[in-house]
């Protein structure tokens, strides 16, 4: 069974990730979820924040051309930086996103093929 969880909740969660006061496991036990279930937020967080965002604020790009050493570094600043920006969004963001995509912004919808949502909203 897959626990849906609020968007605070899993901003939260990622933004303790990102700056990484602890152990990815110590920050699994506090929030009491699995490390499986923080890989799967931050990969969906990715994929909405892509559908989201403005082509030049494109997570993948910014990894690219960020200065860190290692791909993995350089993915968790740019992640960081962008929940920066989705915290100051925060009310915006979810209607934003909703009236859009017709989906919640970070919630699994297994109904919805996202990919070809993502084209429509860049062309």
């Amino acid at each position: 069974m897959q626990r849906i969880f609020t968007l605070l909740f899993v901003l939260t969660i990622l933004d303790d990730y990102v700056k990484r006061n602890r152990a990815v496991t110590e920050i699994c036990d506090f929030w009491g979820i699995s490390v499986s279930t923080l890989c799967r937020l931050k990969k969906r967080y990715i994929a909405h924040y892509e559908a989201w965002a403005e082509p030049t604020e494109s997570i993948r790009k910014l990894q690219a051309e960020s200065s860190k050493p290692s791909p993995k570094e350089a993915l968790t600043e740019v992640v960081g930086k962008s929940l920066v920006k989705v915290f100051l969004f925060l009310r915006k963001l979810p209607l934003d996103f909703f009236s859009s995509f017709g989906f919640s912004f970070l919630q699994p919808n297994h109904l919805t093929h996202f990919r070809p949502l993502v084209q429509k909203r860049r062309i």
